[in-house]
């Protein structure tokens, strides 16, 4: 008889392009994601496999039989969002967020998560913004909270809010209360967000449109170590205005003006749509609401 263990183990394995990493998706050991694959097979008089070369392909039946996979799943997600209780739906999610949302909204929200899905085994990930996508195209993640920097077409995104940030530094350091011009940030030495951050990789590119040399500066991967050089003086930070705001308020940083400024940056909860089911799609409703909420 065919389970939800075989749907779900052959789900995996094409999704997220191998044995390893299906068993990552599932939480069970990869020898029983291959039992479920050869007992599933073991209903057909066909393979679902081509198993001639290294990668894992479908053979054209088994993507015929893939397709119907995805839907059963689909509908079975249907049902329990629709009518069971939550605190009998165990499941699992794999959510990405980045540092300066770990610092601000992350609480309301896997609070939110938690009153929704009781029995829901969470598996947090604090990373950047790029390592976080690219986590999310290969299946390791199933939702992450970033900057809208990727612009790939099989991506469901929810808006979340509009971040701004602001160049700052410490009221010791000798740099003009007027607003100055972008030419002028070069005299001073700048902490950005470093590699592997959608931010940084934004600023720097912005940095250099406006014909500055941005080989020189200082740059981390965390935003409170960011904040600590800017507060020591030891240059003029790009950070955002929920990093600076409490900072400000007690002295320790003043806000530089800088023109042209740089517009906000969208920040979005993200799925891929391949694999978007009704309870991720909740999650990401979650994530849309608490911000809001948040917010007010």
């Amino acid at each position: 008889m065919t389970t939800f263990k075989q749907i779900e183990a052959l789900v995996a394995v094409v999704e997220t392009g191998s044995f390893e990493r299906a068993a990552a998706r599932l939480g069970i050991v990869q020898s029983a994601v291959s039992r479920h694959i050869k007992e599933f097979e073991e209903t057909f008089d066909y393979p679902l496999f081509d198993r001639s070369g290294r990668s894992v392909q479908l053979t054209l039946e088994g993507g015929a039989v893939f397709a119907r996979a995805q839907a059963v799943l689909r509908q079975r997600d249907a049902v329990v969002k629709g009518f069971l209780n939550t605190e009998i739906a165990h499941r699992s999610l794999r959510l990405g967020v980045t540092e300066l949302y770990a610092l601000t909204r992350l609480p309301e929200f896997v609070s939110a998560i938690r009153e929704a899905y009781p029995a829901l085994d969470l598996q947090l990930d604090v990373g950047h913004s790029i390592t976080l996508y690219e986590k999310l195209r290969v299946s390791e993640l199933d939702i992450v909270v970033v900057p809208d920097l990727f612009g790939a077409t099989n991506l469901t995104k929810r808006l979340l809010s509009k971040v701004q940030h602001v160049w700052c530094c410490s009221p010791s350091v000798d740099i003009p209360k007027t607003r100055i011009r972008v030419p002028d940030l070069i005299r001073y030495p700048l902490l950005i967000p470093g590699a592997p951050s959608g931010t940084g990789a934004m600023i720097v590119e912005w940095l250099r449109d406006q014909g500055l040399d941005v080989s020189t500066r200082f740059s981390s991967g965390s935003l409170v170590a960011l904040a600590g050089m800017a507060v020591s003086g030891q240059g003029v930070a790009f950070l955002p205005t929920a990093v600076t705001e409490p900072l400000q308020f007690n002295g320790l940083l003043r806000e530089v003006g800088v023109s042209p400024s740089i517009p906000p940056l969208r920040y979005v909860a993200v799925a891929r749509t391949e694999t978007l089911t009704p309870f991720f799609d909740a999650i990401l409703d979650l994530a849309e609401q608490t911000w809001a909420d948040a917010a007010r």
